[in-house]
């Protein structure tokens, strides 16, 4: 495999593995909350990323192929 075919390998199948094992965790979680109150960003965490934006990815300049991210980036050195 080349690696632009080894890339998209992992950003299609694997993204299509780990969608079918969040469901699959997604069924088989407690009814009720296991937690109380918010969940809290670390401090100064800042927004890299959000959730359901396109991404596109290019090689050499050309465009290969888009996703859409399920989840958020936060970055921070707390």
């Amino acid at each position: 495999e080349s690696p632009l075919e080894l890339f998209l390998k992992v950003n299609r199948q694997t993204r299509v593995q780990n969608r079918q094992a969040l469901a699959e965790y997604g069924r088989q979680t407690s009814p009720t909350p296991l937690w109380q109150g918010a969940f809290r960003r670390q401090p100064d965490a800042a927004s890299l990323g959000a959730f359901g934006e396109r991404r596109s990815y290019y090689y050499q300049g050309k465009k290969v192929d888009e996703q859409t991210h399920l989840g958020i980036d936060l970055a921070s050195v707390a």
